[in-house]
């Protein structure tokens, strides 16, 4: 009897949920991550810290996101920003609420809304994913290979570099997101091309995507004579990814990748410059490598570029790329971190190098739970009741591992008491916390038992005074 009123009250905070977005108190609050001091060196965990958003109500013409996806990418480490800003960066996102006509409820978004669960924003600042997206393809490309990593690789080989059918092209950093697209668009192309990369897997990585030859710039034993025998004649193009300097000093490659990679140019040789991973988290200024002379006597053209110059092809270029894709011609691999609250681990391992393909972070959700990122489930009172209740009690953080499906498990919740003395507590609140994130599988069709009177039993042992509470409940599968 009782886990069939558990049920019931269940299916009613689904509905509650599913016809409102605003989840806590009548207003969305969203979670957000801020830096918290500037980086020296590589960024740590002590770098930034999670924390909440109260969002206000859309405006005419502005919506209400939600994140479904988020990109870590390595200019965020280079940006200037103050200390106590959200982080910057882009995310797939769903309208749950929207004041504007262009863009409906429902309708998939790209935005530069930072790293945030939520963000009030206007439409106009947004850029609405194409409305024939196939469904077979995941969203997430729309942070990669048919998005700004897909765009920059597309414009560095046909605007700067004007690479031609049967030249031959070398890349670094080529299994990362902007890599490994400019490799494969290039054998589209019918050209010859040369990958390097920083371990086995990500060589393994690009023969599997066609590449012509591969190397791993930390295992050669001669870069220069490694990159001679992958094109005894020469480089008509090269597409630099990394920066003048090896990523690991102690590597005896043979010298400075870019000197070395210059010196087997040929002439009129042209180089476009996308990046500069390995330089963007020196705490000193770098010396050298000087390349002069080189591009004086090989007369080389070497250019540097952000795919926003050409922001007026957009369109046009992503229907291209998303062409690719649908033939099978662009492979995309993705490295997918599941859960907001890893944000800075993803980024931290991006930067070094942890990645294969474009690094992603999945916001999970629990599917029955509709667009909250903390869901709450109340025994004994009406669904109406959720929001104000939620209002009243503020932020939850839950402590402790959630364990396999069908294990019992305890769980403090910790949140500041009502002025009433915890007699709406009485109630019988329950929280379940992503447990997706925790699990790493899709959770349908889970169910959540609620153990209300083992909660009771807590509230009143405890007291009004008490600061947290204990709450037992069950997965079962």
């Amino acid at each position: 009897m009782e886990e069939e009123e558990n049920q019931s009250d269940l299916a009613a905070c689904r509905h509650e949920e599913e016809s409102s977005p605003h989840l806590y108190g009548g207003r969305q609050q969203a979670q957000a991550w801020v830096l918290t001091q500037h980086f020296h060196g590589f960024p740590t965990d002590s770098d930034f810290e999670l924390r909440v958003e109260q969002l206000p109500e859309p405006r005419d013409g502005e919506v209400l996101l939600e994140a479904v996806f988020l990109s870590v990418d390595p200019y965020m480490s280079r940006v200037h920003m103050k200390e106590g800003e959200v982080m910057i960066g882009a995310q797939v996102a769903k309208v749950i609420r929207s004041s504007s006509p262009a863009v409906p409820v429902g309708r998939h978004v790209v935005g530069r809304c930072g790293w945030r669960t939520h963000t009030v924003c206007p439409a106009a600042d947004l850029i609405p994913i194409m409305e024939d997206w196939p469904e077979e393809v995941s969203l997430s490309l729309a942070l990669g290979a048919v998005g700004m990593p897909g765009l920059t690789a597309l414009y560095g080989l046909e605007e700067v570099l004007g690479l031609q059918a049967g030249e031959t092209l070398l890349v670094n950093a080529a299994a990362g997101a902007v890599g490994s697209v400019v490799g494969q668009i290039a054998k589209i192309k019918g050209c010859r091309v040369v990958g390097s990369a920083g371990s086995d897997a990500k060589v393994a990585f690009l023969q599997e995507l066609g590449f012509d030859r591969t190397l791993n710039y930390k295992t050669v034993g001669s870069l220069d004579q490694a990159l001679r025998e992958a094109a005894p004649d020469g480089y008509h193009c090269y597409f630099e990814n990394v920066s003048p300097l090896q990523l690991d000093t102690k590597i005896q490659v043979g010298g400075p990748f870019s000197s070395v990679a210059l010196q087997q140019m040929k002439d009129f040789g042209r180089i476009a410059v996308c990046g500069g991973i390995s330089l963007y988290n020196d705490t000193a200024p770098q010396t050298g490598p000087y390349p002069h002379l080189t591009m004086i006597f090989k007369q080389l053209k070497m250019e540097g570029f952000m795919q926003s110059r050409w922001e007026h092809k957009h369109p046009e270029s992503l229907k291209r790329l998303m062409a690719w894709v649908k033939e099978g011609k662009l492979q995309c691999r993705e490295h997918i971190t599941e859960g907001f609250a890893n944000m800075p681990a993803a980024f931290i391992g991006m930067l070094q190098g942890e990645n294969i393909g474009k690094a992603i972070i999945k916001r999970s959700r629990w599917t029955g739970c509709g667009s909250a990122d903390v869901c709450w489930f109340i025994k004994g009172t009406l669904p109406s009741a959720l929001p104000r209740l939620a209002g009243q009690l503020g932020l939850l953080v839950l402590h402790g591992p959630l364990q396999e499906p069908g294990v019992q498990v305890e769980v403090d919740v910790e949140f500041p008491l009502p002025p009433e003395g915890g007699a709406a507590l009485q109630l019988g609140a329950l929280v379940l916390h992503l447990a997706h994130d925790v699990l790493h599988q899709p959770l349908q069709p889970l169910e959540l038992r609620l153990s209300v009177r083992q909660l009771n039993a807590q509230l009143l042992q405890r007291g009004a005074e008490e600061k947290s509470v204990g709450a037992f409940y069950t997965f079962i599968q």
